[in-house]
């Protein structure tokens, strides 16, 4: 986990205490986040990240696509503060992840691969 002051991480959880789902999906995240610390976690991280990336310079629709892919990236992981900070610097160093159906699959074939090796 990156080194934040405890007083940034109370804005984080304020922010997620605040947080006023628009659609059906966000309602569900919520919903998850407030029942699975995992779930809750992940949201926070992805948080930072989202701030982070606004201050590297990302405009709405990068930061939009990088958090997504940070959302696929931590599927069957628990250790979320490394993928956002990975998701960071691949950001910053101009080669971020694209999300959608290949990263999907990318990341299915290294953490099953016996799905694949047939």
């Amino acid at each position: 986990m990156p080194t934040i002051s405890d007083v940034y991480r109370e804005e984080l959880e304020e922010r997620f205490e605040t947080w006023e789902p628009e659609d059906e999906e966000a309602i569900r995240v919520k919903k998850l986040s407030q029942s699975i610390p995992e779930m809750r976690e992940l949201w926070i991280a992805g948080e930072w990240l989202a701030d982070k990336l606004r201050a590297a310079g990302a405009d709405v629709q990068q930061v939009k696509d990088v958090c997504f892919a940070y959302g696929q990236r931590c599927f069957g992981s628990r250790d979320v503060w490394s993928i956002a900070e990975q998701a960071l610097r691949k950001f910053e160093a101009g080669s971020p992840d694209q999300p959608g159906l290949k990263l999907a699959e990318e990341i299915c074939r290294e953490k099953m691969p016996q799905l694949f090796d047939r």
